[in-house]
């Protein structure tokens, strides 16, 4: 499966994922307020209610829809949005009123994450249900349904298997038309999420190792899309990219193994985990601007650049925010630079 040819590929986007964890407010506001003013496109904010890890519950998260608010606030030109709010989280009418609102708030901001959900530590603990994939599904396309219907229409009725609504209202509604963005995310499947991105999706977020799944589910989706009569060309694709800016090639083993002793768990569950869902991006400059066009040719129209391995050996001696601070800094004006030079 091969991409789009080299003329028609245009410059991706920049979009940086935070992952709040155990860091301040202030941390929390002055890593966006930079993301916006390094130029990235798009900041994106887990939507979890504890630590992103299950051997480490009792992290410190923050709610992602109340600092997403007071980030709205804060910021004025970048996008800002959840990757991803997973099916279950909030019943769909309030959802559908936070988001409506946030997007008032914003500005026009808002880009929303929805997903199916595929961590049990995010519900049982919390008394909420975590049925198997397929319920789990049926149950976010119903959400994003609702969660449309009542951003574009006066009065909504519905029944579904899992929710009904009775003549339900609401305003202001959105203030992007003819609704904000809804990202779907897709990890591993390819049987059923790539057919609900077909129906349902503005933009397609993929979290996956191998380029060959990636480029070869965009043309499921398409090909899907004209199936049921839509046009694909509107939907957007993202990818999360995990980046280590360095001056030379790290040993990455080592390094792999020296994360998985900060976070508790051992190099083995590391590189387990690198191996099942990770793209990295690892060197200097000029290795990680080649890597962000190769996306682009793959079609990723967003490249998401993911610090949840944090901001690697080049900055291992630093608290980990100004690492990704640096990061950041060193994509913004090294990297983008030569990803314009090589795709003008």
């Amino acid at each position: 499966m091969t991409g789009p040819s080299r003329r028609e590929v245009s410059l991706p986007k920049l979009d940086v994922y935070v992952l709040p964890v155990e860091v301040s407010w202030q941390q929390v506001r002055t890593m966006f307020l930079r993301a916006e003013e390094l130029g990235f496109h798009t900041a994106w904010i887990h939507d979890n209610v504890v630590g992103p890890v299950p051997w480490k519950p009792d992290a410190a998260v923050y709610d992602s829809w109340s600092v997403l608010g007071a980030l709205g606030e804060a910021t004025s030109r970048i996008r800002l949005g959840s990757l991803v709010t997973p099916m279950g989280r909030r019943h769909p009418s309030v959802f559908a009123k936070m988001t409506a609102s946030f997007d008032n708030t914003s500005g026009g901001r808002l880009d929303l994450g929805m997903g199916p959900g595929d961590e049990p530590h995010q519900y049982e603990p919390w008394g909420l249900r975590y049925p198997e994939p397929p319920e789990r599904i049926e149950i976010l396309e119903e959400e994003i349904e609702i969660i449309k219907g009542l951003w574009t229409n006066d009065r909504v009725t519905y029944e579904g298997k899992h929710y009904q609504l009775r003549d339900a209202t609401l305003a202001p509604k959105p203030l992007q038309k003819p609704h904000p963005p809804i990202w779907i995310g897709l990890v591993f499947g390819r049987r059923v999420m790539p057919r609900v991105a077909a129906r349902h999706a503005d933009g397609v977020n993929f979290y996956s190792k191998h380029d060959e799944d990636v480029a070869a589910t965009i043309e499921q989706v398409r090909s899907l899309c004209r199936d049921i009569g839509r046009d694909p060309a509107p939907i957007k694709f993202s990818r999360c990219v995990s980046v280590w800016v360095t001056d030379d090639i790290p040993d990455v083993e080592a390094e792999l193994n020296r994360v998985g002793e900060e976070y508790g768990t051992g190099g083995d569950y590391v590189r387990d985990y690198v191996a099942a869902y990770e793209r990295m991006a690892i060197g200097p400059p000029e290795v990680i601007a080649e890597e962000f066009v190769k996306q682009a040719q793959l079609g990723i129209d967003q490249i998401i650049v993911n610090m949840i391995l944090g901001p690697g050996p080049a900055h291992k001696d630093l608290p980990v925010v100004e690492g990704v601070l640096r990061t950041w800094e060193r994509i913004a004006t090294e990297v983008r630079p030569l990803m314009e030079a090589t795709l003008s």
